[in-house]
């Protein structure tokens, strides 16, 4: 038997796991604003479009691509 506070046995299914929330991460901000993990990836994902975008007028300003 299950020595949790959910009382489940594992005999029936073989892949099971307790429900775990999703991690928080705290950014540097006075407010201590917290980001789920989708708003973070969102961020992350802006972060290297803009990067992207930069590169790409980069290179064609360079070599007139």
């Amino acid at each position: 038997m299950d020595a949790s506070e959910f009382n489940l046995d594992y005999e029936p299914s073989a892949l099971w796991s307790p429900p775990i929330s999703p991690p928080k991460f705290f950014l540097t901000s006075p407010a201590g604003f917290i980001c789920s993990v989708d708003e973070m990836l969102k961020k992350f994902h802006s972060i290297r479009e803009t990067k992207i975008s930069r590169f790409k007028k980069f290179i064609s300003c360079c070599f007139d691509v």
